[in-house]
């Protein structure tokens, strides 16, 4: 007999302590020593424990590989890297080159929490895209005057044309002397405008025939960015003639809309980290070509602009 069937009611206990003691020792991987199970079920009990042994630290490997892995390998480390490698080679300055990497970390990191993939937002079917631009660009698109009150379907294609733009400050998102080709909606952050010599302080674009003198030369025009990139930066905030702050929520550049000879006379720079909506004047024209009512309806106002009975400043932002 065997000393389950001899010991009494309280003869296992011991060697049931004992058989749990192995499969511990299995499961930590610690050694088996001299302890074996003994009898039918103990066997049983420590098969089952060993395979649970198995999922449970077969678990544990994979989420701490999924936890580390990143640490260790992250693809946006990898493309930086091969940007500074790149750099490197070329022979860029340091100072650069920092400029660069702080630039790309900060990009990267916004596009993996305030971006959407692009593929899957090819999955979705064209009206829910349209839903899905016009939910996110509403709150200012919807109050340029030009589309209040018309077809939703067509706010929703402009919304969808509308190409995302980020900036940093500093960055310089127009320049005085461009021609106007695009309506900038200012989704968050501040810009400041920098009027040029040609400004008379308050339109930051005019049509080209109103522009005064001959154009800046490029020297210039580069001592002028370079004016605007350190005054924004600077505390003389009592020059209120000279700039103008752009707040969240306006636009500017509305006039190309209407005039294709409009021509920057402000130099734009990003005051704070911007989220920017830029609407081309080629993509307006291209989907208001699918819309004969609001077409026509935008011919006539053109030519009311044109003929001086209505003034291209009421589609302008109003600063509350």
């Amino acid at each position: 007999q065997t000393e389950l069937t001899s010991g009494g009611p309280s003869a296992w206990f011991p060697t049931y302590v004992e058989d749990a003691y192995w499969v511990l020792m299995t499961m930590t991987t610690v050694g088996y020593g001299d302890i074996s199970p003994v009898g039918t079920i103990s066997r049983l009990f420590s098969l089952f424990a060993m395979l649970i042994a198995s999922v449970f630290f077969g678990t544990i490997v994979s989420v701490t590989s999924q936890v580390l892995g990143p640490l260790f390998d992250d693809p946006d480390e990898r493309r930086v890297a091969r940007a500074l490698k790149f750099m490197r080679r070329r022979g860029v300055e340091k100072e650069l080159m920092s400029r660069v990497e702080h630039s790309l970390r900060r990009r990267l990191h916004q596009s993996s929490h305030t971006s959407m993939d692009s593929d899957l937002f090819r999955l979705l079917t064209p009206t829910v895209q349209r839903e899905l631009a016009l939910a996110l660009l509403q709150e200012v698109v919807l109050q340029f005057p030009l589309f209040k009150g018309v077809n939703r379907s067509f706010v929703g294609e402009l919304a969808q044309a509308q190409v995302w733009m980020q900036c940093t400050p500093g960055d310089i998102v127009a320049e005085d002397g461009q021609l106007v080709r695009e309506v900038v909606f200012v989704v968050q952050g501040r810009l400041t405008a920098f009027f040029g010599p040609r400004s008379d302080g308050f339109h930051m674009d005019v049509h080209l025939e109103c522009v005064e003198g001959e154009r800046a030369t490029a020297t210039a025009a580069a001592a002028a960015t370079a004016f605007a990139a350190m005054a924004l930066h600077s505390e003389a905030d009592g020059r209120t003639s000279e700039y103008r702050i752009i707040d969240s929520g306006a636009w500017f550049g509305e006039a190309c809309l209407f005039d294709d000879n409009r021509i920057r006379t402000a130099t734009i720079v990003a005051r704070d980290e911007n989220d920017l909506a830029v609407l081309s004047r080629d993509d307006f024209f291209e989907i208001i070509q699918r819309y004969p009512r609001l077409l026509e309806r935008h011919s006539k106002l053109q030519n009311a602009i044109k003929k001086g009975r209505v003034s291209v400043e009421e589609l302008a932002y109003q600063a509350c």
